[in-house]
């Protein structure tokens, strides 16, 4: 595997580069000028896991954050038969949205009115939806902790 490694990644045995932008010191890659700035190929592995954790974080965080707006605006509005009701309404659905849809989609597939494809596209959707809302989520949560 790690001859595999030098195969690949072209590492020539410079193993005195300089850690710089927070790369680890020690084997690097390539021998040109930003051979020193790329960390060795066993290094992905261990950000690989820790970008997807914090993926799966951020996208948890904002199903959570739809749920709670979703459950929220149910227990409180009433009909959105005015114009301000509407504006109300489509202004929670920005933030209930993944919930709503699931929900939606679910029901739908279980009652056998909709195609597994079109339910699989719906929890896509909802769940690339969440990401982005928990990434938001995230964002304020570490905002507010800065002041």
């Amino acid at each position: 595997m790690a001859r595999l490694a030098k195969i690949v990644t072209g590492y020539r045995g410079d193993a005195d580069a300089l850690a710089q932008n927070g790369t680890r010191s020690g084997k690097s890659r390539g021998s040109g000028r930003h051979g020193r700035c790329i960390p060795y190929v066993g290094d992905y592995q261990e950000a690989g896991v820790h970008d997807v954790l914090v993926a799966l974080f951020a996208m948890a965080a904002g199903f959570t954050a739809s749920g709670i707006t979703s459950s929220l605006y149910r227990l409180i509005a009433k009909d959105a038969v005015s114009s301000f009701g509407r504006a109300i309404y489509v202004a929670v659905m920005i933030f209930a949205g993944p919930t709503v849809l699931f929900e939606n989609a679910a029901s739908a597939w279980r009652k056998k009115t909709c195609s597994g494809v079109a339910f699989w596209l719906a929890a896509a959707l909802s769940g690339y939806w969440s990401l982005a809302l928990g990434l938001l989520v995230i964002q304020l949560g570490l905002a507010i902790r800065a002041l």
